[in-house]
């Protein structure tokens, strides 16, 4: 009876101790897009893949910070509105279990590319008659094209593009230089809900003009 005993105590003390050596898991994790590559945060709907590298772990659980969890070791994941979140990875093992979290902003893209014709008020060139403004976007990267034509000439400038939301608003910022002439014009406007209509106020300083400024309507054709 007494060896039985024994032998039971060392099987246990056997176990206990095996529990003991299991190494504890190292919780890892990296994240990227084909923003992050563009040196962009992520964006609204783009495939998130999230690359587990931890270490001395069987399973795994994900939690997105947006009320989605996975249990893939390596998952891709999609967000569907802008903002912060903290995304927490916890890796289990036989010998425990280790929790690490990242934060990842997620930014929300206004699609305006495409071909925009409208007009502006008080110019001081009264024979301007359109202006048109090309836009072309990669991910959250925007550059343009201004056309302002009068008969017989048009004047080209080259724009930077910046986009925005706030609570049901869409904002628009356009930064655009003639070169040649030392035109600088600036436009800002909101976009409306169907992303085909931008409405504003433009500035222009022009050299020996002074500041010049008035209303902008463009379409999306």
């Amino acid at each position: 009876m007494k060896a039985k005993i024994l032998l039971g105590a060392l099987a246990i003390a056997i176990f206990m101790g095996c529990q003991e050596d299991e190494p504890v898991p190292i919780a890892c994790f990296e994240f990227t897009s084909e923003s992050i590559d563009n040196d962009e945060d992520p964006i609204v709907n783009e495939n998130v893949k999230f690359d587990n590298c931890s270490q001395e772990a069987i399973s795994y659980e994900w939690d997105f910070g947006d009320g989605k969890i996975s249990t893939t070791k390596s998952p891709v994941h999609k967000y569907k509105e802008e903002g912060e979140y903290s995304v927490t990875l916890t890796a289990i093992g036989p010998g425990g279990s280790n929790t690490v979290s990242q934060d990842i902003e997620i930014q929300m893209i206004i699609s305006i590319a495409g071909r925009w014709t409208g007009s502006m008020t008080n110019v001081l060139d009264a024979a301007i008659d359109n202006i048109v403004c090309v836009v072309e976007q990669k991910n959250s990267k925007l550059t343009g094209t201004l056309y302002i034509t009068r008969p017989g000439s048009v004047i080209t400038l080259y724009c930077t593009l910046k986009t925005s939301s706030e609570i049901d608003k869409y904002n628009v910022k356009i930064e655009c230089v003639e070169p040649m002439r030392d035109y600088n014009f600036y436009f800002k406007g909101n976009v409306n809900k169907d992303f085909n209509k931008i409405e504003g106020t433009w500035t222009l300083n022009a050299p020996g003009n002074g500041v010049n400024s008035g209303t902008w309507s463009i379409n999306k054709n």
